[in-house]
């Protein structure tokens, strides 16, 4: 099992090498906004 920051600093390689697919594609991709807190978020 992976701790917690192992698991965000994949989730991080993971978007931005998504983000490279799609610049290379020409696609654009949902950003989320940086250190805005996993815990603060509020469905609206």
């Amino acid at each position: 099992m992976l701790s917690p920051k192992a698991l965000q600093k994949a989730l991080e390689q993971s978007a931005k090498q998504a983000q490279r697919l799609a610049d290379a594609f020409g696609v654009t991709v949902p950003s989320t906004k940086p250190k805005t807190g996993n815990r603060a978020r509020t469905i609206s």
